[in-house]
């Protein structure tokens, strides 16, 4: 895993904007690519449910994914990596902590996407809503959306 220099960011905000009208509270969520909706369960989130995202992602490719937290860090990570659930550490040169984004987003828009942009998940805390785009994870989302409750 890697952070994202802020030029980088910049940039991929503004793709995300252009191709998926993400993020706004004030817009739908809209894109030409095949997506669907989910209400978010209301629950505590746990390393289980975690998983079950993170398979589902390293089930479509071994490709680099952007992780993606509006207005803090994000990330390039591989799923892979199996990173758990509130990993944070301490960046001494900034001066700072770091978290990695659940892929639950608890306060703030978070984003999964491949660097193409061809599937992702998307997350709307304050709609309460998750955003699965391109057709081949809307399918294994599909299979494990009940566990996730």
């Amino acid at each position: 895993m890697k952070i994202v220099s802020s030029e980088e960011y910049n940039k991929i905000w503004a793709k995300i904007e252009r191709i998926f009208n993400y993020p706004d509270i004030d817009r739908e969520f809209n894109t030409s690519i095949p997506y669907r909706v989910y209400n978010l369960p209301n629950c505590l989130w746990n390393e289980y449910q975690e998983s079950l995202i993170n398979e589902a992602f390293k089930s479509l490719s071994s490709n680099d994914l952007y992780a993606l937290d509006w207005n803090h860090d994000c990330f390039v990570y591989n799923p892979n990596e199996n990173i758990p659930l509130d990993t944070s550490w301490e960046d001494t040169e900034r001066n700072c902590n770091v978290y990695f984004p659940s892929y639950y987003p608890d306060g703030d828009y978070y984003s999964f996407t491949a660097m193409d942009f061809k599937y992702g998940l998307f997350g709307n805390p304050w709609k309460k809503k998750i955003y699965v785009v391109g057709e081949s994870l809307i399918e294994r989302f599909e299979l494990i959306k009940n566990q996730l409750k």
